[in-house]
């Protein structure tokens, strides 16, 4: 009996342990399409932008498959700014995504990630 309260403890540790890897994979990943967003990010160049000098943080969410392709992206907060709410838009359908890793999000064919984009003047 004692033999296999110790297996199953054993099993429960590998499982702890795998959820904790799968989840420390899908945060790096998180990281990595933050980076892919904040590496295609600019603040608008229209006449308008630099007239109002708008500054301010869109809340943006998008899906990606597994692949990294883009399904589909939306507004979640408006900065109060069309020009950047457009822009926040723009940038999610330029920004070139990396594949999941296999590790992260087992079993879903996408995944929805919701992160907010600040553009500033200098940005």
């Amino acid at each position: 009996a004692v033999q296999s309260n110790l297996q199953e403890s054993s099993e429960k540790s590998s499982e702890a342990s795998q959820s904790e890897s799968t989840s420390a994979a899908g945060v790096r990943y998180e990281g990595l399409v933050l980076a892919a967003l904040e590496k295609t990010k600019r603040y608008p160049t229209s006449r308008e932008a630099r007239e109002r000098r708008s500054e301010g943080v869109v809340r943006v969410w998008l899906t990606l498959d597994r692949s990294g392709n883009l399904l589909d992206c939306g507004l979640l907060n408006s900065s109060g700014s069309n020009l950047l709410d457009n822009e926040a838009i723009r940038t999610a359908k330029r920004a070139v995504y990396p594949a999941f890793p296999n590790s992260v999000f087992p079993g879903e064919s996408s995944h929805r990630f919701t992160t907010s984009l600040k553009f500033s003047i200098n940005s």
